[in-house]
């Protein structure tokens, strides 16, 4: 159907009610409706747990981006449809998008909006609203956990940053500093997708190239010093986080996008070697902390990862010892006895496997402002 149209539908029980019938509806029974189709909502997964539904849309076409500042008119409400917080006519709220000024469901459909259009917002993922803590609202306050929470918004206006195309080389690197920072809040705060959401802002702006390529581009030696160490410590951060999401093939890109940079870097060949890990390519992980302990041969944390490596390379031996030894036992050709691992041997293993768990398996702290210190100057323990 179109809109505006009208139609008149005949609907076979299959299609109706069916056997069961409903309340006025004999089981059975074929149904007549007579439709007019009043309007088409745009419906859109802005991300899982955050649903936007166009209700009246806008013949514009820019949408509010990162670091945007947007004026808004909106009235929220509970599950049970109590409103909790409003900004009427009038009374606007002007916020900068992805901010964290509002909840993170609201500030990633905000960046869906254009100006002049009206949506209905719908959170259901209460870590997208706000969460355990709740939240003391101006008209009621939101319990812990509530979901879905509802935002009836308007776009009023919205002034958009400079696009990457528009910066010279200094923007974009101190866009991509700004970016860093808020990453690295993310991270401290548990806010995993954020914090990948903007190391991934900080390549966006700077690329993935050396900044020694660049040599060409404005900027002169500094800024391209500092936009390499931004690549350097994105790529980094991007690891810790893939690494705490269990990602561990990301991870290994990621780390291994630094050391492509720079190929002694400790904290990237610890990282790398946790996801290797992770990915059961010991031979690769134990590669990469003996390249590390070249570099910190007195680091407790590398230390710690080389025996869990060890370990596991060594129970590996004995597991693909024990399937060979089972094969030929049945070509009948077994030896018996050889190859077989004794119990001392396995608890020894495994108290050393526990023991290098605890200190090795957790990721390397974030990057802070001195990103771009030595690579032996920077640590690995664990955060």
């Amino acid at each position: 159907m179109k809109r505006g149209e009208r139609a008149h539908l005949i609907l076979q029980p299959e299609y109706a009610y069916g056997d069961a019938g409903a309340e006025g509806v004999p089981p059975g029974s074929v149904v007549e409706a007579e439709v007019k189709l009043d309007a088409i909502h745009e419906v859109t997964l802005v991300a899982p747990g955050v649903v936007k539904k166009v209700l009246e849309d806008s013949s514009e076409w820019r949408t509010a981006s990162e670091g945007g500042r947007v004026t808004i008119r909106y009235r929220a409400t509970l599950p049970d449809g109590t409103a909790f917080d409003e900004a009427a006519e009038g009374a606007e709220l002007e916020v900068v998008v992805d901010d964290e000024a509002v909840p993170e469901g609201l500030d990633l459909a905000l960046m869906k909006m254009k100006k002049g259009e009206r949506a209905l917002i719908t959170i259901s993922d209460p870590k997208l609203a706000y969460g355990a803590a709740g939240h003391a609202g101006r008209l009621a306050a939101v319990p812990a956990d509530a979901a879905p929470l509802t935002y009836d918004v308007t776009l009023v206006d919205l002034v958009n940053p400079k696009e990457k195309w528009e910066m010279n080389a200094a923007e974009k690197a101190e866009a991509a500093a700004v970016a860093k920072d808020k990453g690295n809040a993310a991270y401290k705060a548990g806010k995993l997708d954020r914090a990948a959401r903007m190391y991934t802002s900080v390549t966006d702006l700077v690329g993935d190239k050396d900044a020694a390529a660049d040599k060409d581009k404005e900027g002169g030696p500094e800024v391209r010093a500092q936009t390499k160490e931004l690549r350097k410590s994105a790529w980094l951060n991007l690891a810790a986080v893939e690494l705490k999401r269990g990602n561990h093939r990301e991870a290994q890109k990621s780390a291994t996008k630094v050391l492509d940079l720079d190929p002694a870097n400790v904290k990237a060949l610890y990282r790398r070697a946790q996801a290797l890990v992770g990915l059961q390519e010991l031979l690769e992980a134990e590669r990469d902390v003996k390249a590390a302990l070249e570099v910190e041969p007195g680091s407790a944390d590398l230390a710690a990862l080389s025996k869990r490596v060890k370990v596991l390379i060594k129970q590996l031996n004995k597991k693909e010892a024990g399937l060979y030894k089972s094969m030929f036992k049945a070509l009948g050709k077994g030896t018996g006895g050889a190859g077989e691992a004794k119990p001392a041997d396995t608890a020894a293993d495994a108290d050393a496997t526990a023991g290098a768990d605890q200190a090795g398996a957790a990721a390397a702290p974030m990057e802070e402002d001195g990103a771009a210190a030595a690579p032996g100057a920077e640590a690995v323990a664990a955060a």
